[in-house]
């Protein structure tokens, strides 16, 4: 599970950075998407990007 996520944190960051504009807020909105991926771990295959995005959009 944690591989999973770990392996699209880049991705997460330069979406979120596209977003937000703002370090602080990137990180912000980054760990949001981290915490409910590992909340809802159960609802969704840990490599599916598509999750991940949905999470983060979510989380703004």
């Amino acid at each position: 599970m944690q591989a999973g996520i770990e392996a699209q944190l880049p991705a997460l960051r330069r979406f979120a950075q596209q977003l937000t504009r703002s370090a602080s807020d990137r990180e912000d909105l980054t760990h949001e998407t981290v915490v409910r991926a590992l909340r809802s771990s159960h609802q969704f295959h840990p490599n599916t990007k598509t999750s991940l995005v949905a999470l983060h959009d979510n989380a703004q």
